[in-house]
């Protein structure tokens, strides 16, 4: 037990010095545990020394750590002028969480790297909690047998996602409730699902997919072919949508709907994505969406009868869940969450890959398309160099608080 205790204690000792290398042995010896919290501690640290690209202005991250700078410098704000601002007419905002936040901490300190911390906090716990969920559940002589489907789902919702803070923490906290219940059926932690809502008022809508599933059950067939048919119907009609939010009781919610279906928004949408982007995200985005689509098509009539033997649950609600949320991709910012049904998916895909069933032509497969996850995973590696800074990868927490003024962002060193 003490030698134990030393080993850990250890790689926190490291961690003072090296967060990264502390990191990369950690995640080597992760048979003793302390991994999930080396991971938690570096998006931490990784949050405080968050830096953007030289010349960028239109980060989630920029206008966030703006924002609470602004805040920050009224010294006269206080808990009425946050609650008269946030019940305004003018705010259409219906989420409380990150307003509270950063009300709160705003009246403590005027460093932003403090707010970034706190989001890596919060961020870091529930996004290394969900990747040991998955990487205590594979045994370490099939780790590199399924090494690009474990780093695939680790960057799916990376630790360089928390520049936008409220949709992506919300995404860590709804697979964070929802894995455990489609695994073994654990329903202790379904809570944190329910309280998504507050952190990003979108989550609305996966939680009522999740409840229309829950109460229908497992039907794997008969999903599966509502999946085929909401992949041929293509997407709703926005005025549909517009329909459905009526039902929402809350006015409040109803008008935060509308700022993301009216003319205006949706021409900003359709500019931004129609500006000239490098061919490699192009192929990042459309590989992982349709690996997803033809490896649930293969593995439904391939391995059916293996996979209703274990896994029902969970590749019913992935089938309902990416069915609804194909659907729905017509509508602005929709098709984000699709994120959420490929997070589950390659939960899935890597646990099956690792059972004892006899699956050489999934074997096969898979070593075709891992050269695709291959250049995914180093895309977005290339999109990690705009936040993650120098100080983040080389220095450690002795010492970064003292190099604010002295940091950069990776990508900048190769520039």
């Amino acid at each position: 037990m003490n030698s134990i205790l030393t080993k850990k204690s250890h790689f926190y000792l490291l961690f003072l010095l090296s967060p990264l290398l502390s990191l990369i042995t950690s995640l080597r010896h992760r048979n003793n545990g302390v991994y999930k919290n080396i991971v938690w501690l570096f998006v931490a640290f990784y949050g405080f020394n968050i830096t953007f690209p030289e010349g960028e202005t239109n980060l989630d991250g920029i206008r966030r750590v703006a924002t609470f700078e602004v805040i920050a410098s009224e010294s006269n704000y206080n808990f009425e002028n946050f609650e008269r601002d946030f019940d305004s007419e003018e705010n259409t905002q219906v989420d409380v969480f990150e307003p509270f936040i950063v009300y709160w901490l705003s009246r403590i300190t005027d460093d932003a790297r403090v707010l970034m911390l706190l989001y890596g906090l919060l961020f870091g716990f529930f996004y290394s909690r969900n990747l040991s969920y998955l990487l205590d559940k594979v045994h370490k002589e099939q780790q590199w047998k399924v090494l690009f489907l474990l780093i695939t789902f680790a960057f799916l919702n990376p630790f360089w996602n928390i520049g936008g803070f409220r949709y992506w923490f919300a995404t860590q906290l709804f697979i964070y409730g929802l894995l455990p219940y489609l695994y073994n059926g654990h329903k202790k932690k379904l809570i944190w699902l329910f309280l998504t809502p507050f952190v990003h008022f979108s989550y609305i809508f996966a939680v009522a997919i999740f409840l229309g599933y829950y109460f229908l059950g497992n039907r794997l067939k008969a999903y599966f072919y509502y999946f085929l048919a909401c992949l041929l119907i293509g997407n709703i009609e926005i005025e549909s949508f517009k329909s459905l939010l009526s039902f929402i009781p809350s006015t409040k919610i109803q008008m935060k709907g509308d700022s993301y279906i009216n003319e205006q928004y949706i021409e900003t949408v359709d500019a931004l994505e129609n500006m000239s982007q490098n061919w490699y995200v192009t192929f990042t985005d459309l590989f992982i969406h349709w690996f997803v689509i033809v490896t649930i098509i293969f593995c439904f009539f391939r391995f059916r009868a293996q996979i209703e033997t274990k896994y029902a649950t969970m590749f019913s609600f992935i089938l309902v869940y990416l069915g609804t949320s194909f659907l729905f991709a017509s509508v602005p910012s929709m098709p984000r969450f699709n994120t959420v049904g490929f997070i589950l998916f390659f939960f899935f895909l890597t646990l099956f890959t690792t059972e004892k069933y006899y699956l050489p032509l999934l074997d096969r497969y898979l070593s075709l398309a891992k050269w695709g996850l291959l250049v995914c995973i180093v895309v977005n590696l290339r999109i990690a160099f705009d936040t993650v800074s120098f100080i983040c990868l080389f220095a450690n927490p002795l010492i970064a608080p003292f190099l604010n003024s002295d940091n950069f962002s990776i990508i900048d060193f190769f520039k």
